[in-house]
């Protein structure tokens, strides 16, 4: 990977994988190793005497079952990341998910050629990152998230609508939402855009951050409350924790729940050594049904 030191990408979270392939979410790849449009095969069926070219016809097909092989061109993708930095994000856990959910994207999809832009939110869209090469926009969103205002409120709906016209003009191929769809101004229950999402659909991806309290967190001690910037005294005993562990999983699962109904493809992620793998099954999945 010339240019780009492999200590440190990794010291950011990204997991640079065996023979360094990209995690691809969309066709629009440039396989063929050079630049220009390529063709990628999309699928095979049979082939229809009225309708069809004779010269598309797979020469290797059987002539009692004559097939037609479609293809399509392949383009680089543009992808925006949309990167919540709320108050409500502002906790240690979630931020270092957060981080490494966005860098190990901007890695993956820039690895896969495809054109990729961070923009931060809150409110509002606070900061849109875009860069020339892979190097300086990993280490400009580091930069951009290392000082940030705490912004109590969320507004999904207010940060998606600017981006709708550049949507419906192609100019943007895929969003993926990195939040943990938390507004502190709605008493902490999930809220979503849903004409938006069922406007865009397969086009936007949602990624849940979420957490779980482990064995560490017990026992009496401060903790700083981000939304309302302030320290409070809690004590965590293990059924407590246990409570807010499930309390947490229901709203996460409401969330996902709420996401597939609006046909909006969902990962919950809730340590870091699951981002790479949720990622890659995503992948992997919003494949399988485009074929």
């Amino acid at each position: 990977m010339p240019g780009l030191d492999r200590r440190h990408i990794e010291e950011k979270g990204v997991i640079l994988p065996i023979k360094k392939l990209a995690i691809s979410f969309l066709p629009g790849r440039h396989q063929l190793g050079r630049a220009g449009d390529g063709m990628r095969f999309l699928r095979s069926r049979p082939y229809e005497p009225l309708e069809d070219n004779p010269r598309h016809i797979d020469k290797f097909s059987p002539k009692h079952a004559l097939t037609v092989n479609e293809f399509e061109h392949e383009t680089q993708a543009e992808v925006l990341i949309l990167a919540d930095v709320s108050a409500s994000m502002a906790y240690p856990a979630k931020t270092k998910i957060r981080d490494a959910v966005v860098q190990q994207l901007i890695y993956s999809l820039w690895r896969a050629g495809d054109r990729v832009r961070v923009a931060l939110f809150a409110d509002d869209v606070i900061e849109e990152i875009h860069k020339a090469n892979l190097r300086t926009e990993m280490d400009e969103y580091n930069h951009a998230v290392s000082n940030l205002p705490l912004r109590p409120h969320t507004n999904i709906e207010k940060v998606l609508e600017p981006y709708l016209a550049q949507y419906n003009k192609g100019k943007i191929s895929l969003i993926i939402l990195v939040s943990d769809f938390i507004d502190s101004g709605t008493a902490k229950e999930s809220f979503l855009p849903v004409t938006l999402l069922r406007h865009m659909q397969g086009d936007l991806v949602s990624v849940v951050v979420t957490f779980n309290l482990g064995e560490e967190s017990q026992g009496v001690g401060k903790v700083w409350d981000p939304e309302r910037n302030r320290e409070r005294i809690i004590m965590l005993s293990r059924k407590r924790r246990s409570q807010i562990n499930q309390a947490e999983q229901t709203r996460v699962d409401q969330v996902c729940r709420a996401m597939r109904d609006t046909s909006v493809d969902s990962i919950a992620i809730a340590e870091q050594r699951q981002i790479y793998p949720q990622l890659v099954n995503l992948a992997r999945t919003r494949e399988h049904r485009r074929l």
